[in-house]
């Protein structure tokens, strides 16, 4: 019987492209003989929860035994929200007798008591790395306000792309 893999690719702006992400683990289910029944796509930030939506969609699929092996690029792909909520989902898709098998960290397959520790290592680093980002962000653009210099959209600038508003009304959403 062969092994049915659902996909979990996610990239944090629209700027990104999930196709190498994909191809890769596309690339690696075949090299298993696995097959692909379902590919999660998320474009959005998991450090800010855009992605939980999918995630618990790729969750209910788990639990009605939709597939066996759920696999991801790397664990920061998966969650940037910290330790607890790492170590919570991989238990969940393990309650659901999924599999979660990282490309980039094969240690994440490793039974026994080192999995949970080398996971909440790794978690507690994804979201630092994305909290870090976040200050040099608001460090330099104080620096531009404190240099004179122009922050943020500048009049008369024109949008080169069609821009997703979902983002719009969430911020709007959570600042009532």
């Amino acid at each position: 019987m062969t092994c049915r893999v659902a996909l979990w690719v996610r990239v944090s702006t629209d700027d990104q492209d999930v196709s190498f992400q994909r191809a890769q683990l596309e690339a690696e289910a075949q090299r298993r003989g696995w097959q692909v029944v379902e590919v999660y796509a998320v474009v959005g930030s998991a450090y800010a929860g855009d992605h939980t939506r999918e995630l618990d969609r790729a969750l209910g699929d788990a639990i009605r035994r939709r597939f066996e092996v759920l696999l991801i690029w790397s664990l920061d792909r998966l969650t940037r929200q910290g330790i607890r909520e790492a170590l919570n989902r991989l238990e969940s898709f393990h309650a659901a007798n999924v599999e979660i098998v990282s490309l980039r960290e094969p240690w994440l397959s490793v039974p026994g008591e080192l999995k949970p520790l080398l996971t909440a290592v790794l978690a507690w680093a994804a979201r630092f790395e994305s909290s870090r980002k976040s200050e040099r962000i608001k460090a330099a653009l104080e620096r531009r306000r404190a240099a004179g210099l122009p922050v943020g959209r500048q009049p008369g600038a024109v949008d080169k792309r069609k821009r997703r508003i979902a983002g719009y009304y969430r911020r709007w959403d959570r600042s009532k």
